[in-house]
């Protein structure tokens, strides 16, 4: 039997106070939702499950959770990248580290079960296993991840060395993201002073190339205690499970305040996106780390997939469709900048006749 972590154990150890030592061990403090009273603890105690993602026919038993593993060992090292402000963020650590590790976040948990078994019809569910639920995992990470890149990405730094964030079991949270977009987007503490904001839109720029090799273009702004406040009532709210912070003065204020356990239903929708169009573009980000390996080329090939990508650093098992096109990519290249456009394409057959039918390497 196998205990597998839904949330990293060395992502949670960013929110200690500590700097010492293995992320994994570092002291915390949590507050499971109904309790008055947060607990010590350390991340590798928390976020799991057992046998979450072992497999049971046809597969290796642990092949599954190592694709999360892989970016995991990078994760730490990559957020450090991410909120420094001194230097651009390498496109190669955002695409391989960042960019999956924020995606997985929608499919790791063990409420993607129950969002998964909602969306299959009542009379075909008896017929399901936990391979299907956990191959649709990997399926749904793949189209996931030219959406998370084509998103709007900011950071968002504590401006009061006293005013600390905090995250919750899943990771993430929605809110209205003020400073960047006008619109809805996706919170993601990534440590206990800074706040990802990952907001969808259906076209931007993403990378560019500053003749040193590409660099991902991220916003970056300041937030006041209060602000701070506000995001953490926020991400407790969305939590069904608990919430963790480095000190347990941030968790006994969110006692009393806590909004009523969420319907994980979110988690499926607000990319913007139809269920053809994230098809359609399910291979973009596998373009977009082909481009960002070759050098700088005004007539870079922005539709061909490099197959040396599945044998350097991480990339998750590829489900082709085995009755669809190769379809245009998104991806547009203009003075020195990359764009990632995820819209409509031509070429899909009736839908049913392709809803289930996809092939793996």
């Amino acid at each position: 039997m196998s205990l597998h972590h839904y949330l990293p154990a060395v992502y949670m150890g960013g929110f200690s106070l500590s700097d010492d030592g293995s992320r994994r061990y570092r002291p915390l403090w949590c507050l499971r939702r109904g309790s008055q009273e947060p607990f010590p603890t350390t991340g590798d105690k928390l976020g799991s499950a057992k046998d979450l993602y072992t497999l049971k026919k046809n597969w290796q038993p642990q092949s599954l959770d190592r694709v999360w593993a892989y970016y995991e060992k990078t994760l730490p090292s990559a957020i450090s990248q991410l909120v420094d402000t001194a230097r651009p963020l390498e496109a190669n650590t955002w695409l391989r580290t960042l960019v999956p590790f924020v995606a997985s976040l929608f499919v790791r948990g063990p409420e993607f079960n129950e969002r998964f078994g909602s969306r299959i019809p009542a009379r075909l569910q008896r017929a399901g296993s936990e391979d299907s639920t956990n191959g649709a995992r990997v399926i749904e990470l793949q189209r996931l991840l030219a959406q998370v890149a084509a998103a709007h990405w900011g950071v968002v730094t504590s401006n009061d060395p006293q005013a600390n964030f905090i995250t919750n079991e899943i990771g993430l949270s929605v809110a209205r993201v003020s400073g960047f977009e006008s619109t809805h987007g996706w919170l993601v503490p990534l440590d206990r002073r800074h706040v990802l904001t990952v907001t969808p839109r259906r076209s931007g720029q993403i990378m560019t190339h500053s003749g040193l090799g590409w660099k991902t273009i991220i916003g970056r702004r300041g937030a006041g205690q209060d602000e701070v406040k506000t995001i953490n009532r926020n991400t407790a709210g969305m939590a069904r499970e608990f919430v963790i912070a480095g000190e347990q003065q941030f968790l006994k204020s969110l006692n009393g305040k806590w909004q009523r356990p969420p319907d994980r239903t979110w988690l499926d929708g607000g990319w913007g996106c139809t269920s053809e169009e994230r098809i359609a573009h399910e291979f973009d980000w596998h373009r977009l780390v082909s481009v960002a390996a070759r050098p700088y080329s005004p007539d870079a090939d922005l539709q061909s997939i490099d197959k040396d990508i599945w044998a350097a650093e991480w990339c998750p098992p590829p489900f082709f469709p085995t009755n669809l096109p190769e379809f245009r990519s998104g991806l547009h290249l203009k003075e020195r900048t990359i764009s990632l456009d995820l819209g409509p394409r031509k070429g899909f057959p009736r839908r049913e006749e392709h809803t289930n039918n996809a092939a793996t390497l």
